[in-house]
């Protein structure tokens, strides 16, 4: 199969949209206490389970639209594993790469986190389950990490005030070395609903059949970078 033959058919962006809008139902519905007004008694979800629902249902997708393609990648949540030691990037939320790595798991399906290989690394996705219009400061960190080690780095965030707000978070966001960014929804806690940006959905989904198909991983030479964590 040629890389012209992969696409985003109707039936399956049906699927995938549909999916990723009952993700985006659920974000809304669970905020945390950074989106809510403090109130005594009971909190919000915890911020890392929110946002670690996020970035799993990402993760969930975009194997499936893999595998409905036929496309031989796999997609984790770990580490970069730095060629010939034993030194890690920060964690990814989000990693596509080719077939490979060591998995750790719980044996029950609680927790599954891998180290990728960075020659193996295709791409990475950071996802922030914030509403942004701007890069969060700890990306800066995350960049520092990351950037030197991969080529194909994206941002998508849970969501923006505004469709402008988030033009200007798709220009911060690569002004700070990101390949692109995209958000699921426009509005804000003051608000009484979301505002779907399906085509910001398309879009995402659409890159990552590109980098997906060109065969060429892309990343940068191995090295032993500064920023790296010790495994």
């Amino acid at each position: 199969m040629s890389n012209n033959d992969y696409c985003l058919t109707g039936m399956l962006w049906g699927d995938l949209a549909a999916k990723l809008e009952g993700a985006v139902r659920e974000l809304w519905r669970y905020r945390t206490e950074e989106d809510l007004p403090p109130r005594s008694g009971p909190g919000q979800i915890h911020p890392f389970v929110r946002g670690l629902y996020f970035s799993a249902k990402v993760v969930y997708l975009l194997r499936r639209l893999f595998a409905q393609q036929g496309i031989g990648l796999q997609v984790n949540w770990g580490q970069i594993l730095l060629d010939g030691n034993c030194l890690c990037s920060r964690e990814c939320d989000v990693i596509v790469h080719h077939e490979g790595g060591v998995q750790w798991d719980g044996d029950t399906g609680v927790f599954d986190f891998w180290f990728v290989p960075q020659s193996s690394v295709v791409a990475v996705v950071s996802c922030k389950a914030q509403n942004l219009t701007a890069p969060p400061a700890e990306e800066e960190a995350f960049a520092a990490s990351v950037f030197p080690l991969v080529k194909q780095v994206f941002l998508l965030a849970e969501a923006c005030p505004s469709a402008d707000s988030g033009e200007k978070l798709r220009t911060g966001a690569t002004a700070l070395g990101f390949t692109d960014c995209w958000w699921l929804y426009a509005g804000d806690p003051d608000t009484p609903d979301v505002i779907l940006a399906q085509p910001q959905w398309r879009g995402f989904f659409d890159r990552m059949l590109q980098i997906a198909t060109v065969g060429d991983a892309g990343n940068h030479q191995p090295s032993d970078s500064p920023d790296a964590e010790g495994s």
